[in-house]
């Protein structure tokens, strides 16, 4: 699970800027796939309080705000609370602040998570498959890391192992140049798991241009299942960048028919998830404000190829800010709607 793209920012990202700010190639695609409307099915999970949620083997983990514990578990099937994982505390495998799930491992045929604990200084991980038979929380190892030596991962907004020693992380951070805590540039590095060590790394905009333009170029990242490629949707453009993970070069490509400019800033992409065929990203496009989340209109699914073309798009007919691909299941969730509720719909019914 990727978590939601609704970054506090009041930025405004001007289409007749003087001059591009990506330091990558960006195509204007055509936005011609028709509007379909899909229908969903709703599910007994009410009242959902998450900050991002996951389904696996037929559980709804909820990262939540509160409580004793950073995640409860679900049956997704009759809404009953199953237990609570990774309790808030300063204990070996307790921590006050943990993400929501953005990937999941198998690892000898079982499921894990490798969860930052920036408080305390440490990186867990999670057996998740352990976990859920035994109904405790399971941790397999805990890497821990001097607090006088930051490891880049647990800072980052978005990261996913590739390999057995790497991760890629995605920052949205002040920008360096201005040093500005109101204009952010993102930046994508290759991490060392075990020793924080940043083997590359690569600004994606000019900061001068961001700056100079008061611009918002804040991305979320996913990475292809097959660890060949990342994608990032931009949360105020209407624009998927791809990432060659072996190369490190960077393409984008935006939607020729989505406005840029609006008297206020735009929320655009929200939250997205991918297979190895398709990218699926939430889109809103609503002005930012102290009630965009309570507007009527609905979200639009697209689907998009891993060569950044629209294949389909799809009329939600409610406003949703999280999704998740259960692909063992063959299906796709959509959660955070002004109800709380949460709804699926079977990837057989989209592509």
């Amino acid at each position: 699970m990727k978590k939601p793209l609704l970054l506090l920012t009041v930025a405004l990202f001007f289409c007749c800027a003087p001059s591009q700010p990506a330091l990558f190639p960006v195509e204007m695609i055509v936005d011609g796939a028709k509007t379909e409307k899909l229908e969903l099915t709703k599910t007994k999970i009410k009242d959902v309080r998450s900050v991002g949620f996951s389904v696996i083997d037929s559980i709804l983990f909820c990262r939540v705000f509160d409580g004793s514990h950073n995640f409860e578990a679900y049956n997704i099937n009759t809404g009953d609370l199953i237990t609570q994982f990774i309790r808030r505390g300063r204990g070996p495998i307790e921590s006050f602040s943990v993400p929501p799930l953005h990937q999941i491992l198998n690892e000898n045929s079982q499921l894990k998570a490798n969860l930052t604990c920036m408080n305390e200084h440490k990186i867990m991980k999670w057996n998740i498959s352990e976990s859920i038979k035994q109904k405790r929380t399971i941790i397999d190892t805990v890497y821990q890391f001097s607090k006088e030596k930051v490891n880049p991962i647990y800072y980052a907004d978005y990261y996913y192992q590739i390999n057995d020693k790497q991760y890629i992380t995605v920052s949205c951070d002040p920008d360096p140049v201005y040093n500005d805590m109101f204009n952010f540039n993102s930046k994508i590095s290759i991490v060392d798991f075990k020793t924080g060590e940043i083997d590359r790394t690569k600004t994606l905009f000019d900061s001068t241009v961001i700056y100079d333009n008061n611009m918002n170029v804040s991305a979320a990242g996913l990475v292809k299942p097959d660890n060949t490629k990342m994608a990032m949707i931009m949360s105020s453009v209407p624009q998927l960048n791809i990432v060659d993970i072996e190369t490190f070069e960077v393409k984008g490509y935006k939607l020729d028919s989505k406005p840029t400019q609006t008297d206020k800033p735009l929320v655009v992409f929200t939250n997205s998830t991918a297979d190895n065929e398709y990218i699926y990203a939430l889109y809103i496009g609503v002005e930012m404000g102290p009630n965009f989340m309570k507007t009527d209109k609905s979200s639009i699914l697209y689907v998009f190829n891993w060569d950044g073309q629209v294949v389909k798009k799809y009329d939600l007919g409610e406003m949703f800010y999280s999704l998740w691909l259960d692909k063992p299941n063959n299906r796709l969730y959509f959660g955070e709607n002004s109800k709380g509720s949460l709804y699926y719909c079977s990837l057989d019914d989209i592509v």
